[in-house]
């Protein structure tokens, strides 16, 4: 109900703030708050919709975070988020993190790392494509899209 849903909003502002956090482990923790609480509010876009645009700048900066796990899941967690809110923030991803998404598939170090990197990008990009061709057969006005 109503206050399921403000605590979820509360969750969702607080691991914005957390996802600066210096410690990697609080910043993995806001990451989860996240993608939680955007799961909770996923139906409720009217309620959804400003706490994720408040808290993109810094899931954005989790892209290009110092440290490689922090990297893998935010682009892991961007994945679900297309799926809750896809429609809203889609100019955002287009703008602010496709530029970026190579960089996950250059990731230097760990193979391990590196291999979740591509493991959570793969998914995301599609989850992305489905939604920019969602828009583009929308705008075509019934028309089928070129192969």
């Amino acid at each position: 109900g109503e206050r399921a849903e403000e605590l979820l909003g509360r969750v969702l502002d607080l691991s914005a703030v957390l996802l600066q956090h210096p410690d990697p482990a609080l910043r993995s923790a806001a990451l989860e708050g996240l993608g939680a609480a955007s799961r909770g509010l996923r139906h409720k876009p009217d309620k959804l919709n400003p706490l994720l645009h408040t808290a993109w700048p810094a899931l954005q900066g989790r892209f290009r975070d110092s440290d490689p796990r922090i990297r893998v899941q935010a682009v892991a967690l961007l994945g679900f988020l297309m799926e809750d809110a896809g429609d809203f923030l889609l100019q955002k991803v287009v703008q602010g993190f496709l530029p970026h998404a190579h960089l996950i598939l250059a990731e230097q170090g760990s193979a391990t790392i590196a291999a979740a990197g591509r493991a959570a990008l793969l998914p995301t990009l599609a989850a992305i494509a489905r939604l920019l061709r969602r828009r583009t057969r929308g705008s075509n006005r019934g028309r089928p899209l070129a192969p």
